[in-house]
């Protein structure tokens, strides 16, 4: 926990971005529930339908989903890599600063580029581990209240083909 507060003050910098990160990845979330579920019924209702004004409808909407999750997977990339970038640079510019602060002595016989190299990488690393950990933040509790729901309901569905 020490990891998110040293590094939650360069993330929350760019809350917008953020917040759109996070609205994004819930409805990734919820696309990637909803497509098996759309799609099994589509198959169900290819089998028994005869309409094929249902079956454009379905069709159109299986489409719209579809353009809806690639929209909203780019979305949650280019929000990613924005906020890791910005939040990696102002991390370093921090160390950096601490860095310049330390006597002169500290530093005899160190490798400065190997330095400046560890600094960067570092950044980097610790930045997107914490980015890496706010979308399960978000959805597993979502998901784990799900899953019972969808088990709920196929145990029903599968009762009612039964009668």
């Amino acid at each position: 926990m020490k990891i998110f507060n040293f590094v939650k003050k360069f993330i929350f910098k760019y809350k917008s971005s953020l917040i759109v990160f996070l609205f994004f990845s819930i409805i990734g979330w919820l696309m990637s529930i909803i497509v098996p579920y759309i799609t099994g019924n589509y198959i169900d209702l290819l089998l028994q339908s005869k309409d094929f004004k249902v079956i454009y409808d379905f069709t159109a909407k299986i489409i719209l989903i579809g353009i809806t999750s690639i929209t909203t997977s780019f979305i949650v990339s280019y929000t990613y890599v924005k906020i890791q970038t910005k939040s990696m640079t102002d991390l370093n510019f921090y160390v950096l600063d601490h860095v310049t602060k330390l006597p002169i002595l500290y530093f005899k016989g160190v490798d400065s580029a190997y330095l400046n190299q560890r600094i960067n990488s570092d950044s980097n690393t610790v930045v997107s581990f914490v980015l890496a950990k706010v979308i399960p933040w978000n959805t597993m509790p979502a998901t784990k209240g799900t899953i019972p729901g969808v088990w709920y309901r196929r145990k029903n569905n599968a009762t009612s083909d039964n009668c």
